[in-house]
């Protein structure tokens, strides 16, 4: 008998949430406008007492490189790793969770890491033992062909409003380890998967098919950027436009952090705060 249904129904769903991150808003030329606020959908999992995430969330322009340049407008001076955390830190309003039972959550960000894309937080309103907690698996030896599975609130889907969209399961075999920079500051080993992943799953577990225990923390997938431009009869680029730019997503990849990333962050953390 095919586990897997039960394992999606009575382990991942009550453990995955809609992440909503409220944030201050900047213009392009780095000043603050407090008319607006800006927000980050994404998704959100249970582990023990924390809600685990990806960094790029918490972003206030789009990605951390255009980020740094928002810092150095606005500090007059090209940000470390370090202090751009704390500005993007220091720019978070809110964050809050919707769980698989409806009910909202208030989470308070505990820490994250820029350069592999994770990020934890824990509950404020206390109530976080009524919600099932996934296990962890960083000892696993993962090789090509496994049987995986991700599932989020992908927020790309024209037919709902980002905040209406269902929660989706979607499931492929690790395809791949690339070396590559996706959402975090720098190239890192990422679990590729053959399964499509669009906005909206970012921080959703990466679980093993057959068990439900946690591998990774899916956190983007391949775009192809290009710029729009204007050619003669003969093909010969005339002007681009830079203001204009189309994505293509290429379905079928999808990217994932090694949970074993964010665990090391929490044992940091934990480590800390003991001393």
């Amino acid at each position: 008998m095919d586990k897997f249904p039960a394992i999606i129904n009575s382990k991942i769903k009550p453990a995955v949430g809609r992440l909503i991150i409220t944030k201050n808003f900047f213009n392009k030329d780095g000043t603050f406008d407090q008319t607006k606020t800006s927000y980050s959908f994404g998704t959100g999992f249970k582990y023990k007492d924390f809600i685990i995430s990806c960094a790029h969330l918490l972003t206030l322009q789009g990605d951390f490189e255009q980020d740094r340049d928002l810092f150095e407008k606005t500090k007059r001076k090209r940000p470390k790793p370090r202090l751009l955390k704390q500005f993007l830190i220091e720019n978070i309003k809110e964050v809050k969770i919707q769980m698989s039972d409806g009910n909202f959550y208030l989470l308070e960000l505990i820490d994250a890491d820029l350069k592999y894309d994770c990020s934890f937080f824990k509950f404020k309103t206390g109530k976080s033992k009524v919600i099932f907690s996934l296990e962890l698996d960083d000892k696993i030896e993962l090789t090509e062909g496994i049987e995986v599975a991700f599932a989020g609130f992908p927020t790309e889907v024209p037919q709902y409003k980002q905040m209406d969209t269902p929660f989706a399961v979607n499931e492929g075999i690790i395809a791949s380890f690339p070396d590559l920079k996706v959402g975090g500051l720098e190239k890192h080993t990422f679990v590729q998967v053959n399964a499509v992943n669009l906005g909206g799953n970012s921080g959703a577990p990466l679980f093993l098919k057959n068990s439900g225990k946690v591998i990774g923390i899916t956190t983007g997938n391949q775009n192809k950027r290009f710029n729009i431009v204007e050619v003669d009869e003969s093909g010969k680029v005339l002007n681009i436009i830079e203001k204009q730019k189309a994505d293509v997503t290429v379905f079928g990849v999808a990217y994932a952090v090694p949970i074993k990333y964010i665990l090391n962050l929490i044992r940091v953390k934990n480590s800390t705060k003991e001393k």
